[in-house]
C-alpha cells in the first residue's frame, strides 16, 4: 500500500512540475489580456491571475513538486526498509 500512495505522491509531483513550466512559459509569452486563469487537474485556482503574479503561481507550482517527491521519497525509503526488515 505505501508503493501506492508513493507512486502517487511522485505522479502528483510530476504533473505540479509541468504545471510549473507552462506557467514559466506564459511569462515569455505575450499576453493581451488583464490576466489568465490558473487551473490544476480540473480545479480552479485564480479566474484571472495578474500577469505580474504568474511567476508567484509557478514557483508555489514548483515548491509543491518539491515537496511531493520528498514525500514520495520518505515513503519509499520508509516501505523498503520496513520489507527489509522482514526478512
Amino acid at each position: 500500500m505505501r508503493w501506492v500512495i508513493s507512486f502517487i505522491f511522485l505522479l502528483f509531483a510530476i504533473l505540479m512540475l509541468s504545471k510549473g513550466f507552462s506557467l514559466q512559459s506564459m511569462i515569455e509569452a505575450s499576453i493581451d489580456s488583464d490576466g489568465i486563469g490558473v487551473y490544476f487537474m480540473g480545479f480552479v485556482i485564480k479566474e484571472s491571475a495578474p500577469i505580474n503574479h504568474i511567476s508567484i503561481y509557478a514557483a508555489i507550482f514548483f515548491i509543491g513538486c518539491f515537496m511531493f517527491f520528498v514525500f514520495s521519497l520518505i515513503i519509499a525509503i520508509n516501505a523498503l526498509l520496513s520489507s527489509e526488515r522482514l526478512k
